[in-house]
């Protein structure tokens, strides 16, 4: 993730995915500017609506979190 101020978080992402969900859990390398030294785990979940007629892939409604800590200043 690239934020405005040009920080960044660096996270790597596992996906265990069906035809009509998906669950994955999130792990923060690194981090650099206002999120240098950041660590942290997340985990989500979506939930495939069915096709309809024309669209070219799925829709979803999802949900995760994301707890972090950063070193004090």
């Amino acid at each position: 993730m690239t934020f405005s101020d040009g920080s960044t978080i660096v996270m790597k992402v596992q996906t265990e995915r069906t035809s009509t969900s998906s669950k994955l859990t999130r792990e923060i390398i690194k981090g650099t500017g206002r999120f240098e030294g950041i660590k942290g785990t997340g985990t989500g979940a979506t939930k495939f609506l069915p096709l309809e007629e024309g669209e070219p892939g799925p829709k979803g409604m999802g949900q995760g979190s994301i707890t972090y800590t950063l070193p004090s200043k």
